[in-house]
């Protein structure tokens, strides 16, 4: 099972292809993360060269959310048995169950 440990919950730390206004990604932003704490990685996508985890964060809400990679470093790297991979038409990877 891939797990993850949040390194910063700030903004600042992200490269520019992860903010964006619309949905309150900016380099003020503070994510609702705690720093050293590590999340169960249950899905994650690739598009325009930025990685996204889908991880149930600090405000879990019924579903995991989004959150960019570069927030994070590996703890485990073992992929769960229960994913697939798949390759859209438009070349986002998405590697998620089923």
């Amino acid at each position: 099972m891939m797990k993850i440990r949040c390194i910063t919950n700030s903004g600042a730390a992200l490269p520019e292809i992860y903010l964006d206004s619309r949905v309150n990604r900016s380099k003020e932003t503070v994510f609702r993360l705690t720093v050293g704490k590590e999340y169960v990685v249950y899905a994650l996508h690739e598009a325009g060269g930025a990685v996204w985890y889908y991880i149930c964060d600090d405000h879990y809400m019924y579903y995991p959310q989004e959150h960019a990679a570069p927030l994070f470093e590996i703890v485990d790297n073992r992929l769960s048995h229960y994913w697939r991979f798949h390759l859209w038409s438009n070349g986002l990877l998405e590697v998620a169950f089923k």
